[in-house]
């Protein structure tokens, strides 16, 4: 393993049949909803787990949402050095 070295992802799975959408983080920004019925945005913290690379040995919870009609997922990334 580097030292120093990690990454962030954000894994998200939609179920059409069942119109859920499956979400785990490993220390990612958190996920914008925006709720088009109530014209806004809710931001959702995952209860995310550390980076990717930050432990050796580490076990990711996800969690499921339903969708409504006209819900739309953003994905907000930061950049910096």
């Amino acid at each position: 393993m580097l030292k120093g070295k990690f990454v962030t992802a954000l894994y998200l799975v939609y179920d059409a049949s069942s119109k859920r959408i499956t979400v785990c983080s490993t220390g990612h920004a958190p996920l914008a909803i925006y709720r088009a019925s109530k014209k806004e945005i809710e931001f959702i913290d995952p209860n995310a787990g550390p980076p990717l690379g930050i432990l050796s040995s580490v076990t990711y919870a996800d969690f499921s949402l339903s969708t409504e009609k006209r819900r739309c997922c953003c994905f907000i990334y930061r950049w910096s050095n």
